[in-house]
């Protein structure tokens, strides 16, 4: 039998679509003094995890995940990771035994839509922070805008600065 898949699937909203998301985050963190944040893009992220086609992963993302008037959308192995042209990329996922329930309805509307072999959805925020932030500066926006430590857990690097 064939070994189950782990895909990231990332939702991006198009150029010139307001990101809703991020500029409450981008506002959030200005409020908060970090006045050296410059731009907060969100990126809604899913990690599907199952024995399913590329086909039938086009269509969950297409039918399910993301807006196809106001997003695009990524996919790629997990194992891939993450290159963003960006100076810092925080990840957000849920702490285990917390309920992750976007992506549980997300998992039961693969059911819906007849998607054979989906195993687990989980959901998670991944953030693109441009500006000049140290890894100091970093913690505290994080824990203080982005994500609430008693339920999420957290992680940062350095993203593509090649710009």
């Amino acid at each position: 039998m064939k070994k189950a898949d782990k895909w990231s699937v990332h939702i991006f909203f198009k150029e010139g679509v307001n990101d809703p998301i991020g500029n409450v985050a981008y506002s959030d963190m200005r409020d908060l003094g970090f006045k050296e944040v410059k731009r907060v893009r969100c990126i809604p992220t899913y990690t599907i995890q199952g024995r399913l086609s590329e086909k039938d992963l086009k269509r969950v993302c297409n039918e399910l995940l993301a807006d196809p008037i106001t997003q695009s959308f990524t996919y790629s192995k997990e194992e891939e990771g993450l290159h963003f042209d960006t100076d810092w990329i925080v990840e957000i996922t849920t702490k285990p035994g917390v309920t992750d329930a976007i992506g549980e309805t997300a998992f039961e509307a693969t059911k819906l839509l007849g998607i054979k072999g989906v195993e687990s959805v989980s959901s998670s925020f991944t953030y693109l922070i441009d500006g000049r932030v140290n890894e100091n500066v970093l913690e505290a926006l994080t824990t203080k805008s982005l994500a609430n430590p008693i339920i999420h857990n957290y992680y940062f690097y350095r993203g593509n600065t090649s710009r």
